[in-house]
């Protein structure tokens, strides 16, 4: 899968409107430190070889924590028009959900955000990672259905669904397997300041796939300051997947090639990973479906149609 990376430093004026929303869009979450005395055994038991070492994790919990700001005030992106720099905001809705755990699912109940490592070495858990039906069958799965008018933002469904589900918030992300994963439906609040350009141009919708599995091996760290040791850097969960609606005008993908070529492969990744998976993606078949534009061909740096410069294809 490819990731938007945020490696770099925050996006400046002379990255593209889709750059920035994408880093804008990217969840940060504090990290906890694996002991240093359990890295090593740690990754010899559970991590591939051929992939870099473990060293931190993040819980469910502080995931979730990290969209409550987003999910009471929107997200902030900076969009320059017409030499003219405006913030747009956004507010994240859960859109999907499949969580799949190596712990045998009675202990998920059980048991509180900090992890022994001890027991990572135990028998027991030897032998559960090696059934596969904590592989092919999730802890925990969801599809948002319900109109975008009246869903409640991402934090608040979390919190709901936690009730009769609190793996939700004692799970973390070296308890997940490498298929777990989330989409985040971002629609489109207000623009500040207003300066004349048509609302429908603003009108733009995203869903964005992340991988929440520690295992998954595209997880930059954050260049913050490093305060306590326990819970820094944050890890950051960029996007390996998304898929736009009403994406009109040139205002996001204001740099052509470049921006049609990452969206054609995020827009790719997502598709094959809800297929793979055999997923029922309630949101992401109405936006490929709904949209009425298309790229003319599957090569990320063809020229796009005269008719309409600005569009995607359906990947189905």
């Amino acid at each position: 899968m490819e990731s938007f990376s945020s490696r770099s430093s925050f996006p400046t004026s002379t990255h593209s409107n889709f750059e920035r929303l994408l880093y804008s869009l990217t969840p940060k979450v504090p990290s906890i430190q694996i002991p240093e005395s359990c890295i090593e055994k740690f990754n010899i038991m559970w991590n591939d070889p051929t992939q870099k070492p473990i060293t931190k994790y993040f819980t469910l919990r502080d995931l979730w924590l990290s969209f409550e700001k987003w999910s009471a005030y929107g997200a902030k992106t900076k969009v320059i028009v017409n030499r003219e720099e405006v913030d747009q905001f956004f507010v994240p809705s859960l859109s999907a959900i499949q969580i799949f755990t190596n712990k045998p699912y009675e202990s998920v109940r059980n048991r509180g955000n900090e992890i022994s490592f001890s027991s990572l070495y135990s028998n027991q858990m030897d032998i559960s990672l090696q059934c596969d039906d904590y592989y092919l069958k999730p802890y925990f799965e969801f599809a948002e259905k319900v109109s975008p008018y009246k869903r409640i933002p991402l934090f608040d469904t979390v919190k709901n669904l936690s009730k009769s589900n609190p793996g939700l918030q004692t799970l973390t992300s070296i308890d997940l397997t490498p298929s777990s994963w989330m989409c985040v439906a971002w629609y489109p609040v207000c623009h500040i300041p207003n300066i004349g350009i048509p609302f429908k141009d603003f009108e733009a919708a995203f869903l964005t796939f992340h991988s929440i599995s520690s295992f998954y091996q595209d997880f930059p760290e954050e260049d913050v300051q490093m305060g306590c040791n326990k819970r820094s850097p944050s890890i950051s969960l960029p996007p390996f997947g998304c898929v736009t609606y009403k994406v009109e005008g040139n205002i996001w993908l204001n740099h052509g090639d470049l921006d049609f070529g990452r969206l054609y492969h995020l827009n790719k990744a997502a598709d094959l990973w809800i297929n793979q998976l055999g997923f029922e993606h309630h949101d992401f078949r109405f936006f490929t479906r709904q949209c009425s534009h298309h790229l003319v061909s599957a090569e990320p740096n063809a020229e796009p149609s005269a008719e309409n410069n600005y569009s995607f294809h359906r990947f189905l």
